[in-house]
């Protein structure tokens, strides 16, 4: 009997997020891959969005940012819809929600609230249930919150509350910075909040 050649097929890729090279300030330079963003500076924010096929208006998600570069403390992360001005900052309009590096304030259409600044060397955490409208950032293994340490998988002591729309990752940044994102291509830094999917 004759033998057989049999042919396997390669396993699909699950395709991931990344930042979305059509979606992005002018300014904003992307890697091959499209998950580090850097700027050289200027006058005003530049922003950059999650691709559009993985927004998503319910559930709950999780991203990390590594920050490599950002000088003066000024880059803002967090989340917003398609309609953000890709010159404003996360958190500048009522359709973005953010946290801004210098101080750690959370910004949504102006308010502030305290938190923990961050910058080079640290990896940015955002867990985000949209579902219940709620969203916590975390500095290495410790999630910031108003107070009392926020928990994401119990729901309690988010950054803010109140989010709505189609959302999808939001990064903005000024002067001389270089970030990488990780939806979850690869191992993250730390281990996404039980019951969280990669964004």
């Amino acid at each position: 009997m004759a033998g057989r050649i049999i042919f396997l097929r390669s396993p699909t890729p699950i395709p991931t997020n990344t930042w979305d090279p059509l979606h992005k300030d002018p300014a904003v330079s992307l890697t091959p891959d499209h998950l580090t963003s850097s700027t050289t500076g200027g006058s005003v924010y530049q922003s950059v969005l999650g691709l559009s096929t993985f927004a998503h208006s319910s559930g709950k998600y999780y991203y990390e940012i590594l920050i490599t570069t950002d000088t003066g403390n000024s880059m803002t992360l967090g989340v917003g819809t398609s309609g953000v001005t890709l010159s404003k900052y996360a958190g500048q309009e009522n359709i973005s929600w953010g946290i801004y590096a210098l101080n750690g304030a959370y910004y949504h259409a102006g308010t502030t609230a305290s938190g923990v600044s961050f910058g080079p060397g640290d990896v940015i955490g955002v867990a985000v249930d949209l579902t219940a409208g709620k969203i916590w950032f975390r500095k290495g293994s410790t999630w910031m919150s108003n107070g009392s340490p926020g928990d994401p998988v119990a729901g309690t002591f988010p950054a803010m509350t109140g989010l709505t729309g189609t959302l999808m990752p939001l990064l903005s940044n000024y002067n001389i910075c270089n970030n990488t994102a990780n939806f979850g291509a690869s191992t993250y830094a730390n281990a996404a909040p039980t019951g969280y999917s990669n964004w």
